[in-house]
């Protein structure tokens, strides 16, 4: 009965459907077409020149266009890359507070390479938008699987279009997995082409007066030093940032407040689901019609609790909110003297001091120019491990550089990151992750009172101890030392 009640109510769909057919398929067809002719056109958009509005942002001086060239070396011949997109790993150190990759990952817009002309695609030529400042890059072939070296760009301001260096490859390595190519890579360095680029930025964008050379330099630490006997660090200077606040304090409040309107809501809803789907169809009284006023009271009802709850949770976060952030400041407060005191910055420098220190090359005769290591710590303090507020663990973020005694410029930088193994961060290949099992993340109540400064304390410690050891296990790894006449600048 049923069956034959629900055919016939699509039997005016199927006779329609059938005569309208034509319509359908056309309908169809005109679909594939446009998919189709806007995959070509994002397959074609690669290959574009620079914009009005592009051109207006780098003549202002708030983008820079950066030109490079990426070709890759299989079975003794040189190929360039095809025209698809390159996508190479970038990251904006310019502030290391607030590190951060560019694309999809931290919702900003997708990082597109793209070709101004078709033969300078062909010839592996490519341009990126980016504002002055400092990147990491980790060029690559589309293909490319594996690590790969990874270089530091300093993007200046007030520069139209500037070169950032050609990046041949060599394929050492082809295997097929699920049907699917994957080659290995031999990066060859970075090469100098700036004739060359200067004929590509012309075509970029003719009204340019130059194009500035601007090659991106190795990060690797033995590589930047270059092939000297002995190497030494004549000054060490520390930064120290201000403990960042304990964030989330006090939102339990909101949740528990709200929880009980919410949880009350979504049970109405289930039941009246419930009601429902348990009914019996009546087919004595086929034309009677259910009285729907129950159904809506519940359903109104439940609606009214769920919108109750988001006062709620603002009043909650305004009152018991207020009072957990009003009893936790004097106990923060204490924590972010300890902290500053304690000067976490400088106890890694002498740390390091001391090590390399017992290391120094005997051989002055190819000693490298004198360089300047700057250690900071960007972040320090409680991290809540959760939006909830309900757990909390130390975490600290270090910053070294090395940078030549005549110059602010790094000549090589990386972070090392102190916190507990739940974290979840990326790895990056110019960050070290040292993780903690014990103690584990609780509330705030252990970091209160004397109990919570020894506490603490224990993980300062923990912390210089071992960030320290790595810092200065990465440094002797390429004979890098200290003088024993080498000044402690701190800041």
């Amino acid at each position: 009965m049923v069956c034959g009640t629900a055919f016939q109510k699509l039997k005016p769909w199927c006779a329609r459907f059938c005569a309208n057919r034509s319509l359908f398929f056309s309908l169809f067809i005109g679909g594939a077409a446009l998919l189709a002719g806007c995959r070509t056109a994002a397959k074609q958009s690669v290959v574009r020149p620079l914009s009005a509005p592009e051109i207006q942002s780098i003549q202002s001086g708030s983008n820079t266009a950066v030109l490079f060239r990426l070709t890759s070396t299989e079975n003794q011949q040189e190929f360039s890359e095809t025209l698809d997109d390159v996508k190479w790993n970038i990251w904006d150190v310019t502030d290391w507070q607030h590190c951060r990759r560019l694309g999809n990952r931290d919702g900003s817009a997708k990082t597109r390479w793209r070709v101004p002309s078709m033969d300078l695609g062909r010839a592996g030529w490519r341009y990126l938008i980016l504002k002055p400042g400092q990147y990491f890059i980790e060029p690559r072939p589309v293909d490319a699987d594996g690590p790969l070296p990874v270089y530091l760009l300093s993007v200046p301001c007030g520069s139209p279009i500037v070169y950032a260096g050609s990046f041949p490859f060599v394929s050492t390595n082809t295997f097929l997995q699920q049907g699917q190519a994957h080659r290995f890579y031999e990066s060859h360095g970075i090469r100098d082409e700036l004739d060359a680029a200067r004929e590509a930025g012309a075509v970029l964008s003719p009204l340019a007066t130059g194009v500035m050379s601007a090659l991106a330099a190795s990060n690797d630490l033995a590589t930047v030093l270059g092939p000297y006997s002995a190497r030494t660090i004549s000054s060490i200077e520390t930064i120290n940032h201000p403990p960042h606040a304990t964030r989330y304090v006090g939102r339990r409040a909101a949740i528990f407040t709200a929880a009980p309107l919410l949880g009350s809501s979504i049970l109405l809803f289930m039941m009246l689901d419930d009601t429902r789907n348990n009914q019996t169809p009546s087919y004595g009284q086929a034309n009677q019609k259910d009285d729907p006023t129950g159904e809506l009271v519940i359903l109104g009802f439940a609606a009214t609790l769920a919108a109750a709850s988001i006062p709620a949770a603002v009043v909650g976060d305004a009152t018991i909110g207020s009072a957990m952030r009003w009893n936790w400041s004097s106990h923060e407060k204490a924590l972010k003297q300890q902290m500053i005191q304690f000067n976490l910055a400088q106890h890694l420098a002498d740390a390091l001091a001391s090590t390399t220190n017992a290391v120094i090359a005997s051989n002055e005769t190819n000693s490298a120019p004198p360089t300047s290591l700057h250690v900071t710590v960007d972040r320090i303090g409680l991290d809540a491990m959760d939006y909830a507020g309900w757990n909390y663990a130390f975490q600290t973020e270090v910053h070294v550089a090395i940078t030549g005694t005549n110059s602010s410029a790094p000549l090589w930088e990386h972070g090392y990151v102190y916190c507990h193994q739940t974290v979840e961060k990326e790895n990056v290949p110019f960050t070290t992750f040292l993780r903690y099992e014990k103690p584990a993340p609780h509330f705030l109540s252990p970091y209160k009172g004397n109990a919570g400064r020894r506490r603490l304390q224990e993980q300062l410690d923990d912390a210089t101890q071992r960030l320290g050891g790595q810092i200065a296990a990465d440094l002797t790894k390429v004979g890098l030392t200290v003088t024993s006449s080498g000044a402690l600048l701190t800041r």
